[in-house]
């Protein structure tokens, strides 16, 4: 068992030597922001405190709090991606941030759509297509740097929640 730690350990050495923590940290600030700007005026508790609630839901503050993280966590693997110095197929790269760019936006229409619009399936709809990006992100991430490809593992089982969570909503409404 030890020997496979210090196998990991080294790895992860190996994929951070060459990240810019400024630009990591930057690019989650900026993705964090834009969700707080997005989920700002999102959350109509009205509606919330009208629909049935499955049991495993969180409140909405601390939901909100969740989704900013989320968001923190995809901004932050797609710094390291930017950061990583040296990619044999740039095209790949590109491919993966727009793809990345394109998840961002998808679950910033998540919170309006359940917390103010009520459009429970949409926003299922929404997330399980945020969750096929997360997919191919991770072929794409996994072939550039196995750090950033961890960090969409994260983020698409949080996606997967939503998935979960606005498929009980639909259901029980």
């Amino acid at each position: 068992m030890r020997k496979y730690i210090e196998k990991i350990k080294r790895c992860f050495i190996r994929e951070t030597m060459c990240i810019n923590t400024t630009v990591v940290a930057v690019c989650a600030a900026v993705c964090a922001v834009l969700g707080l700007i997005f989920s700002l005026g999102g959350v109509d508790y009205e509606v919330y405190s009208e629909t049935v609630q499955p049991g495993f839901r969180f409140p909405p503050f601390i939901m909100v709090v969740l989704l900013l993280l989320a968001y923190a966590l995809l901004g932050a693997a797609a710094g390291i991606v930017i950061s990583t110095p040296y990619y044999r197929k740039n095209s790949d790269k590109m491919l993966s941030l727009a793809l990345a760019a394109c998840t961002l936006f998808l679950c910033f229409a998540w919170l309006p759509l359940v917390y103010t619009a009520a459009s429970f399936f949409v926003a299922a709809l929404i997330s399980i297509i945020a969750l096929f990006f997360c997919a191919v992100i991770f072929k794409y991430y996994i072939k550039i740097n196995a750090v950033a490809a961890w960090i969409m593992v994260i983020f698409a089982f949080f996606e997967l929640y939503l998935v979960c969570y606005s498929l009980s909503l639909f259901i029980l409404n």
